[in-house]
């Protein structure tokens, strides 16, 4: 099966995590829309993509729950 590493080390896992509590917080209070254009926020999400790719492409172990 090869090395794992426990879940909650996984870098992957935090930042969608924080994407995830930042999407709500946006939602919640209009953070971001007020001070950027429809085109600069679908910039912003790409770029949280982005991320999220280059984070994927740099693993190296898998994770477990246990």
């Amino acid at each position: 099966m090869g090395e794992t590493k426990h879940i909650s080390r996984s870098k992957t896992l935090w930042f969608n995590l924080a994407v995830a509590a930042f999407a709500v917080l946006v939602d919640h209070t209009d953070l971001l829309r007020n001070y950027l254009s429809d085109g600069s926020y679908l910039v912003v999400m790409m770029f949280i993509s982005s991320v999220n790719i280059y984070l994927r492409t740099a693993t190296t172990t898998g994770v477990r729950l246990k």
